[in-house]
């Protein structure tokens, strides 16, 4: 019902809203045991599968990422790094291996998202500055008109960008640390989920149009020089 209905996205975004703010709440205070439990109901609804629709339900139209999609990543990098120390079974890690081959796609999604987006704002900045007038030099120019000339010079920088690129590195992290950890399955685990590509082989093999996941990383460095 969290991930299904309006009621409960309200939910999951009130009860985001409240883990941010207890966030840095003092240990065993009620504060921190009230986080604890959001954490809980949280890491029910990746256990679960149900991530990627509440992840579709906190989009807003018009934005590459929102703040509680950006929140969701953050529980969701803190839980594949958690559950990497506590599996001490082989069910724990057969569960573990389903939760991230329902994680996968969502995650693939969002780096090729976000990063296609990220490349073309930088673009366009570079381009922009390329192409505007040469800023007159300050000896030239009174401090007014300098600081006019210097802003239509970045009138071209997004001003989604930092928010994406936060949002790109955590699923980079994700992604690391589920591909990580799955050069170390067993062979037995792999067999039980034979139903089911190699994590790796999946991201490496995901692409957008004609990039994969791999060549886009690679194709944003020269765009930052």
């Amino acid at each position: 019902m969290l991930t299904r209905t309006a009621v409960g996205t309200r939910v999951c975004v009130s009860l985001l809203d409240d883990m941010l703010k207890l966030y840095e709440a003092e240990e065993s205070s009620v504060g921190s045991q009230a986080f604890d439990v959001g954490y809980d109901i949280m890491t029910q609804l990746i256990e679960q599968g149900l991530v990627p629709d509440l992840y579709g339900k906190f989009r807003i139209s018009g934005e590459i990422v929102t703040p509680h999609q950006t929140t969701l990543l953050k529980i969701v990098d803190s839980y594949l790094h958690s559950i990497q120390t506590s599996m001490s079974s082989s069910a724990s890690e057969l569960r573990a291996i389903k939760v991230k081959q329902k994680l996968s796609p969502m995650l693939a999604k969002c780096f090729l998202d976000l990063s296609a987006y990220a490349r073309k704002a930088v673009e366009r900045s570079i381009d922009s500055l390329d192409h505007s007038p040469r800023s007159p030099s300050i000896a030239d120019t009174s401090s007014n008109d300098f600081s006019s000339a210097k802003h239509s010079r970045l009138t071209e920088l997004d001003v989604m960008l930092p928010k994406v690129c936060e949002a790109l590195v955590l699923v980079t992290q994700c992604i690391i640390t589920v591909t990580l950890e799955a050069e170390g399955e067993s062979t037995d685990e792999r067999l039980h989920a034979a139903s089911d590509p190699s994590l790796k082989a999946f991201f490496l093999e995901t692409r957008s149009d004609d990039d994969g996941i791999v060549k886009n990383l690679i194709g944003k460095l020269p765009a930052t020089e």
